[in-house]
């Protein structure tokens, strides 16, 4: 049986760090102040770089900080900052890809935006209350750090698997 209460930074904060709940509340928080810097990243380059482009480039970043945590809680350093200095740059990953992503699929067909609005918003929640019951699953104390480092890099590499597929799509498009 799954226990629906526990939340995965909580969960970790706890078991790790003996983390309060305001501490805990500025380190969450700092994942948000991520996503306004890739969000101002996005708005300021989206004239000069193609979506696909940000969005690769959003996706890399996710993946590059949450390999770089995982490897150092694997090499024994494990310091509250290092976990959720990782998850700082799946903010900025998101800030980065979700603009350009949105932009994509509400542009696709103009006069179907607002459906694609609609499905793209409830695809992200669906698959959000997924991951987060296959998380919650497999997470426990002894594991922890590593199920969520886990499950948050597979989601960002999947990201980032799909924004490849999309460029390549483009560009096979183009060459036709």
């Amino acid at each position: 049986m799954v226990d629906s209460t526990k939340n995965h930074p909580d969960l970790v904060a706890k078991s790790l760090f003996a983390m309060s709940t305001g501490t805990l509340g500025i380190y969450i928080g700092s994942i948000t102040g991520g996503f306004f810097v890739g969000s101002f990243l996005s708005g300021r380059y989206a004239q000069r770089y193609h979506l696909t482009s940000l969005m690769i480039a959003g996706r890399i970043a996710a993946c590059a900080g949450l390999t770089a945590g995982l490897m150092i809680f694997l090499a024994g350093y494990v310091h509250e900052l290092f976990l959720f200095g990782a998850t700082i740059f799946v903010g900025i990953g998101n800030g980065l890809t979700m603009p350009s992503s949105s932009v994509g699929a509400m542009s696709v067909r103009r006069r179907l935006a607002g459906s694609a609005a609609g499905l793209s918003g409830a695809l992200t929640v669906a698959g959000g209350a997924i991951i987060t019951f296959l998380s919650s699953a497999m997470l426990n104390d002894q594991n922890g750090v590593y199920v969520l480092f886990a499950m948050m890099r597979l989601c960002s590499a999947l990201g980032l698997l799909a924004a490849l597929a999309i460029r390549w799509l483009d560009q096979r498009e183009v060459d036709t």
